[in-house]
């Protein structure tokens, strides 16, 4: 059913973009809370955003959803451009013309990829094998840069992490561990591991942060 909407919404104005990009359907969804997927369908896809269909609106206009191209799986932050909805049978369904606000770049590489309908590159098990161990430094990118610069700012000031030069990624690792609701409010989870040298001897951390829908960074724990 949600294909046969994604195609009805095909229908109701064309999305204008001034980037090559492919119409299709694929699978989407975005995480109401930790426990409740919303599912939907992909209409569009370019290398600067997507054109999508959700059974529920997001109440913010920067959120995170998964969606599946082809074989790959990848978890993208967007930013709603224009929003639109259709009632059918009872049900509203709402269609968001988004652009990527936080994609990994090996991410990115398979959208244009995709949309230009390039191969895949020659070594795919060793470029597998590299998404898998860059996908914990990926959940930092994907995060806006102002959040990023809190992260940075309280680790350091923790002594939990050495300052980044400038052009420098910080030395961190970050895995993403979902959203729960606090009122009404979306409050996102993560867990950060750094380290920083200390007269020679390595120290390790791992703090937990919770960021809320206005992109504000609150230290839960760490040890």
């Amino acid at each position: 059913m949600l294909y046969e909407l994604a195609k009805l919404f095909s229908g109701k104005g064309a999305e204008r973009r001034g980037h090559k990009r492919k119409t299709l359907t694929y699978p989407i969804r975005w995480m109401k809370d930790e426990n409740t997927p919303v599912d939907g369908a992909g209409q569009e896809i370019s290398p600067t955003g997507a054109l999508f269909i959700l059974k529920e609106k997001p109440p913010n206009n920067e959120f995170t959803v998964t969606m599946k191209l082809g074989d790959r799986m990848m978890t993208v932050r967007v930013t709603s451009l224009r929003h639109d909805q259709l009632t059918q049978n009872g049900t509203t369904w709402h269609r968001f013309a988004t652009k990527f606000s936080g994609i990994a770049a090996d991410d990115w590489d398979a959208v244009v990829r995709f949309v230009n309908d390039m191969p895949e590159p020659e070594n795919k098990v060793a470029d597998d094998l590299k998404n898998v161990v860059q996908k914990s430094d990926d959940a930092f990118r994907l995060l806006p840069l102002s959040v990023q610069n809190q992260i940075v700012d309280a680790l350091v000031s923790a002594n939990h992490l050495a300052r980044p030069g400038p052009g420098q990624a910080p030395l961190l690792r970050m895995t993403y561990s979902g959203v729960a609701r606090r009122g009404d409010q979306e409050i996102h989870r993560c867990h950060v591991h750094s380290r920083v040298d200390i007269e020679g001897e390595i120290r390790q951390y791992d703090t937990t942060f919770l960021i809320d829908g206005a992109g504000k960074v609150q230290v839960q724990g760490s040890r």
